[in-house]
């Protein structure tokens, strides 16, 4: 296999599936490392704030699709490696490249504008965002599922700097808590 890893590698049953540097989905027997197939995401946006040409960063499994943060979201078919669906969201918001945590109806996703994404894992539908800081220059990191809800860390670069934890609810996006720190 040629190429650089540059993200977490997720597994499901009998197959590994990395992410590499190349912008290329890759699904690996788990017994022998054989390549099952390999399949390149096909995104070829740039980071709109920082100019810089953005590669994979995470795979998550959800059912039938294993889904890649790339900028953009795209998620392939496990068994084939054949493309499903890819959600670019509006305003070059670039939520690939937060890709976080998947049950097996939804998808979520940070942003580097402050957003958060809830995306259907069988259509690339959105569900429902939410802004959580109303500032010019936020990042919502990767989410993590907490039972019912997602908790997301994130930065406000202002003057001066400041963050912190907001845990929202999976189904809606209606913030329950925030923390500020």
């Amino acid at each position: 296999v040629i190429g650089l890893m540059n993200a977490q590698f997720a597994i499901k049953d009998d197959t590994v599936y990395v992410l590499d540097k190349n912008r290329e989905v890759l699904a690996l027997g788990a017994d022998d490392g054989t390549l099952k197939w390999r399949t390149a995401t096909g995104v070829t946006s740039s980071d709109a704030i920082f100019g810089l040409t953005t590669s994979g960063t995470n795979l998550v499994v959800s059912g039938d699709h294993v889904i890649a943060g790339d900028w953009d979201i795209v998620a392939f078919d496990t068994r084939t490696g054949a493309r499903r669906w890819t959600y670019q969201a509006a305003g070059g918001d670039g939520p690939g490249l937060f890709l976080g945590a998947a049950d097996d109806d939804t998808v979520y996703a940070g942003s580097v504008t402050g957003r958060v994404y809830a995306i259907a894992a069988t259509s690339g539908r959105l569900r429902w965002m939410t802004r959580l800081e109303d500032k010019p220059v936020v990042s919502v990191f990767a989410p993590e599922l907490a039972g019912s809800r997602i908790v997301v860390g994130y930065s406000v670069y202002d003057n001066p700097n400041t963050g912190g934890l907001a845990a929202l609810d999976a189904a809606s996006g209606r913030v329950a808590w925030k923390t500020a720190f």
